[in-house]
């Protein structure tokens, strides 16, 4: 209070000819017509301006809220989508989805990996499948409480399960290297119609990723020589590059598939 008191007196100046001032102005704008419309035009403009001002740093404050309300709809959505693919294909997996933000990606190495903000305490275990709003991202590898390593699709050791939407031949992603934007697409059967343009999902062959989501198009393909498949050239929905927000897949069954599959195998 004191502070207020020092600073009314120190601009006591300031303050008293602001008020007469506005007084004066207030006084000019009841004097004529003319004034009156200067001092509304004048006012109005000020006015806006200030609202827009407002408006904007509002905007600001709440676009941290916005970005995170935006996000949990798209895991909802998600969610809706991957129950409705499995109702499709006469499959039961009750797939959840859970929302995170990428805290660094590298792409430019030959084993690349992204760190993601979930980690155990928030249920997150390695072989859960990641995905953005436009297609596969990678594999969770490691976690630890609070964080979460995933293997990228831009990773030599990530295989995914993978098939033609068109014709439904299955085969494996995996890169190479080189190129952040493209994946290569292999073991598909030289018998299956293909075209430049395709479309390329996961083929939910595994416990990973359900089957249909988007990995990308055919940009170029060609017969192996010497084999019976095709080597196959995929550019990726997903702009590797440039990760935000990215969604975690689980399936619940996971393991005791897998462990019957280990079973049956023995």
């Amino acid at each position: 209070m004191q502070q207020l008191i020092n600073a009314i007196i120190k601009f006591r100046n300031v303050l008293v000819f602001s008020v007469l001032f506005l007084f004066s102005l207030l006084l000019t704008s009841k004097s004529s017509a003319y004034h009156r419309e200067v001092f509304s035009k004048w006012s109005t403009g000020i006015g806006s301006w200030m609202h827009q001002s407002s408006s904007a740093f509002g905007h600001y404050i709440n676009l941290a809220k916005d970005n995170q309300r935006l996000s949990e709809e798209n895991e909802l959505l998600l969610t809706e989508l991957l129950q409705k693919k499995q109702t499709d294909d006469n499959q039961l997996i009750p797939y959840k989805v859970g929302v995170a933000r990428v805290l660094r990606n590298s792409f430019m190495l030959d084993y690349n990996y992204l760190t993601i903000n979930i980690g155990e305490n928030h249920g997150i275990r390695p072989e859960m499948g990641v995905v953005s709003a436009k297609g596969i991202v990678g594999v969770v590898r490691h976690t630890t409480p609070r964080y979460a390593q995933v293997m990228s699709v831009l990773n030599k050791d990530l295989q995914v399960n993978a098939k033609l939407l068109k014709s439904n031949h299955f085969g494996s992603l995996k890169w190479t290297g080189g190129s952040a934007t493209q994946v290569n697409l292999v073991d598909v059967p030289n018998t299956a119609p293909i075209q430049i343009g395709d479309t390329v999902t996961t083929g939910g062959m595994s416990t990973i990723f359900p089957a249909g989501i988007p990995i990308g198009t055919i940009q170029n393909y060609s017969r192996k020589p010497l084999t019976n498949f095709y080597e196959i050239e995929v550019d990726l929905f997903q702009d590797m590059t440039n990760l935000g927000v990215i969604y975690v897949i689980e399936n619940p069954d996971r393991l005791e598939i897998n462990s019957f599959q280990n079973l049956s195998n023995e």
